[in-house]
């Protein structure tokens, strides 16, 4: 049995999402961490094999505006660092 170590006292590390900004379709987040893991690297995949996580394809894509800019950067002011 393995375990998870983190090194802060929040779930998520390189892969917290927050809330989308006001006006963005329900259910939306932004991601804060982590781009994308590779189908083709393998202790990645290997991973998601033994947890029995399926890949997924990431379709959706979340573009700013121009003027988006100041409330992106309110939103980023509200992440936890601690």
């Amino acid at each position: 049995m393995g375990g998870v170590l983190e090194a802060r006292d929040r779930v998520g590390g390189r892969t917290l999402a927050v809330p989308a900004l006001p006006g963005s379709p329900e259910g939306e987040g932004l991601d804060l961490g982590a781009t994308w893991g590779w189908s083709h690297h393998p202790y990645l995949m290997g991973l998601c094999r033994e947890l029995g996580l399926p890949p997924r394809l990431a379709a959706h894509r979340l573009h700013f505006t121009p003027g988006s800019a100041a409330a992106l950067q309110q939103a980023l002011r509200e992440v936890p660092t601690r």
